[in-house]
């Protein structure tokens, strides 16, 4: 009798902000930000990105897609401020079968 162990993981991806500011926002205008996610693994990274806060002011451009192995893709986050003072979110990053990030 012989004993098999493995140990898998699913994909990982990084991201090249920990951090989004926007700064000063004019109100009811659109600001563009971007955050750059590569995967770092050998299988397709499916990913699924949104905010915390269901009525946000941010919205995510690319909202679900897949990185092919070694692939970057740019997400645009816009940010529409519908009144004067300070606001913030979560940016969550889900990756089936593997670790989250959150921004």
């Amino acid at each position: 009798m012989i004993n098999l162990m493995a140990n898998s993981e699913g994909p990982k991806i990084s991201l090249d902000h920990s951090e989004l500011n926007f700064n000063d926002v004019p109100v009811l205008e659109d600001r563009y930000e971007k955050i750059k996610i590569k995967s770092m693994c050998d299988i397709d990274a499916e990913y699924t990105a949104f905010t915390k806060n269901k009525e946000s002011i941010w919205k995510v451009q690319q909202r679900h897609g897949i990185l092919k192995p070694g692939e970057e893709k740019t997400i645009d986050i816009v940010c529409n401020a519908d009144e004067v003072q300070k606001f913030s979110d979560v940016l969550h990053i889900i990756i089936n079968n593997g670790d989250d990030k959150e921004v």
